[in-house]
């Protein structure tokens, strides 16, 4: 009996023991089950806002690719309200609403309210969502937050600001009247003896300024050198622009902002205005003429050569004259506006120079300081 009591004893803690060990295992199991599930929930959860964030992302760099195309210059941004809503649908959707554009399960969009504008910036909350493969159900979402600021420019080429300007020598062979400023990355050469030079004019020169008999105004010479912009490369640029007529002789009278442009050499002569002349070879203006249309106040002819501009008689002319080669001027005339030449200004004789730089819109190479610029991108944690 008493080998049967222990036997007994000893039978039943070992159940004991067994039925603990069998719970201890179920806790084990349960508990890995449970881990495996939620590591399972935060790495789907870590993996939808990835997602979103990727998606936000890609809708921010959409709208900075199309304002950079869009506004490359200052005078495009002053110019926004005419296109500041193109990015809407193309390339950037509005709503949330739209197909997937980022990998599988990625959207992005901008809300036409979440986008400011100003004359200095533009400010855009772009919105990013992680969706269930049918696209009815969000699972993650990222908001970035943008700022772009504008271009800032001169609203003009300098060039066209320093009156009648060459990057070689210019000679002035006889008496001038001066009013307006002139500049030559060369020498200033005037050896008539009687000139004259309003108080508004300044002559300066990178090399020598020698103007005999100026009465006012100022004359300074080792100035500085200011790059002259390429009347080629325009030319090149804008000649098979559209609307560009191609032609070798220029109509008279206003001829409503349209631009020609000649192959070849140009000889023109008559009136006309409101109008842009691109020539790949030489220009020769000839006969008594009244070009610019509004004698003198406002720029609305711009003839642009890559070889030499020559005006010949008794002329008034007012516009810019933009060449590669050497401006010439033969005859007594008054010659104004906004003259620019790589090589020589020569006049031999009598000459009047009167400088305006109101270009209205002719559409001249705008001087960009700085291009649109990234000031913020950011995500927003708390919105």
């Amino acid at each position: 009996m008493r080998r049967s009591n222990g036997a007994s004893r000893q039978s039943g803690a070992v159940l004991i023991i067994g039925l603990i060990l069998m719970l201890v295992a179920s806790i084990v199991a349960m508990s890995s089950m449970r881990g495996s599930s939620l590591q399972e929930n935060l790495t789907a959860s870590v993996n939808n806002k990835a997602i979103s964030h990727m998606a936000a992302e890609a809708g921010g760099a959409a709208f900075w690719d199309w304002l950079q195309n869009r506004a490359q210059s200052p005078s495009d941004w002053g110019q926004r309200d005419n296109w500041k809503d193109e990015w809407r649908n193309n390339p950037i959707p509005t709503t949330a609403g739209a197909a997937n554009n980022v990998g599988a399960y990625g959207y992005y969009w901008v809300d036409p309210t979440e986008v400011s504008w100003t004359d200095e910036r533009v400010t855009v909350r772009v919105r990013g969502q992680a969706r269930t493969p049918d696209g009815s159900a969000e699972l993650a979402e990222t908001v970035v937050l943008l700022r772009f600021d504008a271009p800032i420019g001169s609203g003009g080429h300098s060039a066209f600001g320093m009156g009648l300007f060459s990057d070689d020598l210019i000679d002035i062979r006889g008496n001038a009247n001066f009013d307006g400023n002139v500049h030559s990355n060369g020498n200033v050469s005037v050896t008539g003896g009687n000139n004259s030079l309003s108080r508004r004019t300044s002559v300066t020169a990178s090399g020598n300024a020698d103007v005999r008999g100026g009465d006012e105004g100022q004359v300074v010479g080792d100035a500085g050198v200011v790059e002259v912009p390429s009347a080629s490369d325009y030319i090149d640029a804008n000649k098979g622009g559209a609307g560009v007529i191609n032609s070798c002789t220029i109509p008279s009278g206003d001829l409503g902002g349209a631009v020609y442009y000649c192959s070849g050499d140009l000889t023109t002569s008559g009136e006309f205005s409101n109008v842009t002349i691109l020539v790949d070879g030489n220009v020769t203006h000839g006969g008594a003429s009244q070009l610019g249309g509004e004698h003198g106040t406002t720029l609305t002819v711009a003839i642009i050569a890559k070889g030499d501009i020559t005006v010949n008689g008794r002329n008034t002319t007012y516009g810019v004259f933009w060449t590669d080669g050497e401006l010439v001027q033969n005859g007594s005339s008054v010659l104004g506006g906004s003259i620019v030449a790589k090589g020589r200004i020569r006049r031999n004789g009598v000459f009047n120079y009167v400088q305006y730089d109101d270009f209205g819109t002719l559409p001249l190479p705008i001087e960009t300081a700085r291009p649109a610029t990234i000031s913020a991108w950011s995500e927003i944690i708390d919105y």
